[in-house]
């Protein structure tokens, strides 16, 4: 499940900030907690529960009717009561983590040489210290402008009552990203589903250019030269080039406004990584995942509420790693 913190173009939320400015944080924290889960809380647990009100106390809470944004809400107070602490992942290093640990951090030097040991990712793994692209909300806009104009693109939006995304003109989705989200006066977050991957370079972690990791790729490449017709390792031609499914999900752009909600799924069948550009995203895992639990989700699939959770924040550069054969 993800939650968008924060779009860093628009202000902070003021509403549970002191007359410093400081965010309050709250000072408990659970024995088995390591460094950086404590450093995580510290930071974080503040902007968390201000966004939690706002997304409570919003004028549309209280609408009849279930739409997306009342689901997402009533998800949200299960998983993180008022009442109890936000549950932070137990954080620990690549190198070292035990059965304790919930995520792993790593840098990207040390998932290389890790992955030429022919490590096996059994959990979460978040790549730190990466290169990003320093792309601002104005420059986003400009290159959706520029790229898509006259288009359509797939949107979450809150308000409606199908879960089904909603296809409208880029045009006018600009405009409203220019306006900003409000979710306490009622004009709720947007989603961008499924964008084509645009700038000038895929932030892929290196060590996923290793040949072991390049099997959809590689079924790409095979398919697309077997439905055009030529068997050349070579450019293939307009006239015969054909378009799969499968390579536009190899790689695609997603935007969020602040407060967008997305629930618990299961990507399948692959591995998934996902790198946050900018902002801030609150990434919240299940924890209990026994035979009675994935029985249940299996049944009740998107209106699953798990037993118990872990949550991370991606800050702008970190790489989430969701690793295959995973229920993650």
């Amino acid at each position: 499940m993800e939650v968008n913190l924060r779009d860093r173009a628009q202000p902070a939320p003021t509403t549970s900030l002191g007359d410093s400015g400081q965010l309050t944080a709250s000072s408990s924290v659970t024995p088995r907690e390591s460094i950086d889960s404590t450093e995580m809380r510290r930071k974080y647990d503040g902007l968390i529960r201000t966004l939690l009100r706002e997304c409570r106390t919003s004028t549309t809470a209280a609408l009849p009717g279930e739409t997306r944004w009342s689901e997402g809400i009533r998800l949200l107070s299960q998983i993180l009561p008022e009442d109890l602490e936000i549950p932070i992942a137990r954080i620990g290093a690549i190198a070292d983590m035990t059965d304790d640990t919930e995520v792993c951090y790593a840098t990207e030097e040390e998932m290389r040489s890790l992955a030429y040991q022919d490590l096996v990712l059994r959990k979460p793994t978040v790549i730190r210290s990466r290169p990003i692209w320093k792309q601002s909300l104005e420059s986003f806009v400009e290159t959706l402008n520029d790229d898509f104009a006259g288009s359509v693109v797939d949107v979450q939006d809150p308000s409606a009552t199908d879960k089904k995304a909603v296809t409208m003109p880029v045009d006018a989705v600009i405009k409203r990203i220019k306006q900003g989200s409000d979710i306490r006066t009622g004009r709720l977050p947007w989603n961008l589903l499924d964008l084509k991957c645009s700038g000038q370079d895929v932030p892929t972690p290196a060590f996923l250019q290793m040949p072991r990791f390049r099997v959809l790729s590689t079924i790409c490449t095979r398919l697309g030269t077997k439905f055009s017709g030529q068997r050349v390792a070579g450019k293939r031609g307009h006239g015969t080039a054909r378009e799969l499914d499968l390579e536009r999900s190899l790689t695609f752009s997603m935007f969020a406004q602040r407060g967008s909600i997305t629930g618990f799924h299961v990507d399948c069948p692959d591995g998934t990584w996902v790198c946050n550009q900018s902002g801030l995203k609150l990434w919240i895992f299940a924890t209990s995942n026994d035979e009675a639990d994935m029985a249940t989700f299996a049944h009740e699939g998107d209106d699953w509420v798990p037993k118990s959770v872990a949550a991370i924040v991606l800050e702008p550069g970190d790489t989430l790693i969701m690793p295959p054969g995973e229920i993650v």
